[in-house]
């Protein structure tokens, strides 16, 4: 009976883990990066627009209804959390659904970022790791 137990458990992994995509959610959000310069306060203003590729409905997180990306900074080999992503709790959080073949543009500040290579972070997936992100682009 002992060998029957372990055998069907471990026909139920094999099943579990075929099932299971070890990249996580996949999106089709794409995000452009239409302008990032530095205004005379040394301020960096990205402008971005996001759209879906895809054939399904797609929610881009929000604040007030427009996008709220995160920033992030490339440190030597990792990307680490720089700026943005945060919403004042008078705004709504409602993720605005974007339909197939739509797009939403939105701008972000960052004050006064040091030279390097950034990239906007649109989404993540539940452990935490970027889900939706742009290319990247550098400030001198």
């Amino acid at each position: 009976m002992r060998y029957s137990s372990l055998g069907f458990a471990a026909a139920v992994c094999v099943i579990l883990a075929a099932c299971l995509d070890g990249t996580g959610p996949r999106t089709t959000l794409v995000t452009r990066i239409d302008r990032a310069e530095a205004d005379s306060a040394g301020s960096l203003n990205v402008a971005f627009t996001i759209t879906n590729v895809g054939t399904q409905p797609e929610d881009v997180p929000a604040c007030g209804g427009q996008p709220g990306p995160g920033v992030q900074r490339l440190q030597g080999r990792r990307w680490e959390e720089y700026a943005g992503g945060l919403c004042l709790a008078i705004y709504s959080m409602v993720p605005v659904s974007l339909q197939p073949d739509a797009s939403i543009s939105g701008t972000i500040n960052v004050f006064q970022p040091g030279p390097g290579v950034y990239r906007l972070v649109i989404s993540y997936q539940r452990d935490g790791s970027p889900r939706a992100v742009s290319g990247q682009f550098t400030v001198n």
